[in-house]
């Protein structure tokens, strides 16, 4: 399917799923070569990486400066938080933490600083950092990444948060450490709210120019001339990999696009229409080879 992706020109960029212990994924640093492998053209991320705040910093950025050498500078790291823990995996969630023996209470300081200290590796020649959970002193990175530095994105999802302080805390983590933000489960609507929000922050409260914040809608598609099978089917399909039985609110979020190719091109043009930077496209069906052709004969040659 990547290479597929990589020789058809609607389609820019290809993103893997990740996490150790919570879902059925496939390993997604050495998945992520041999896609970079295999491809020349399309961008490569993660959709996004839940397993960041768990992994070394230092081990992490010598990784990913290795896969933006095989790829030619074409990665995009995509850390978020992973499920809450007392959200709907959040079971699963803590028994991944303390399968590694962390605490999760420390989640959100292991991710902030984890982020600073791939972004300084990646920088220098020489990098020092004093934090609470990571300190380094003049260490230097053996390779380099093509990209100086390669792009980190933070993904977050606002139907997950109910808590407002939460909410602007989350926003404001956005506003000041990423390069761009990955959003999913949600609302056009939510989308566009929480942009403008995360882009507003960033220039009046920690001075960045901002004018190339990435934006990505991650929209799950089916497409079938039965509605109903088409939705059945998507659900179907997410409650086995994510091992998770959605609710009907949460079933209609996770779903943003399905039925015929007439109904998913009017679904995404609702997203389409605010102009995220990218828009992915996860093909939620076992038959995924069947979906991508029907994506790209029915659906993309009307944007």
């Amino acid at each position: 399917m990547a290479e597929i992706a990589d020789r058809e020109p609607m389609l820019g960029s290809v993103w893997i799923g990740d996490n150790i212990l919570v879902a059925p994924r496939l390993s997604s640093i050495p998945f992520m070569a041999s896609v970079a492998a295999k491809t020349s053209r399309v961008l490569i991320g993660g959709a996004c990486m839940s397993s960041f705040a768990l992994r070394h910093p230092i081990a992490l950025a010598l990784d990913w400066a290795t896969l933006d050498l095989l790829s030619s500078g074409r990665m995009i790291l995509v850390p978020c938080l992973g499920h809450a823990a007392q959200g709907p995996l959040g079971e699963k969630q803590r028994a991944e933490w303390a399968a590694f023996q962390r605490d999760l209470k420390d989640r959100i300081g292991l991710f902030e600083e984890g982020i600073e200290v791939v972004r300084g590796l990646w920088g220098g020649d020489w990098f020092s950092y004093g934090g609470r959970h990571y300190q380094l002193k003049e260490v230097a990175l053996p390779v380099k990444p093509v990209q100086r530095p390669p792009p980190i994105w933070i993904a977050n999802h606002p139907v997950h948060i109910s808590d407002p302080k939460v909410a602007e805390r989350s926003a404001r983590r956005i506003a000041r450490l990423a390069d761009g933000w990955q959003v999913a489960d949600s609302t056009p609507e939510e989308f566009v709210r929480w942009r403008d929000w995360i882009v507003k922050l960033g220039r009046e409260e920690f001075g960045r120019r901002m004018d190339g914040f990435e934006t990505c809608f991650l929209a799950r598609v089916n497409i079938n001339a039965d509605r109903e099978v088409a939705f059945n089917e998507g659900i179907s399909f997410g409650t086995e990999y994510m091992r998770y039985q959605y609710s009907k609110e949460r079933a209609d979020r996770y779903l943003f696009a399905y039925g015929s190719a007439d109904d998913c091109i009017r679904s995404l043009e609702r997203i389409v229409e605010h102009r995220p930077t990218h828009v992915d496209v996860q093909l939620s069906s076992r038959d995924q080879m069947g979906q991508l052709r029907r994506l790209v004969r029915e659906v993309l040659p009307s944007f």
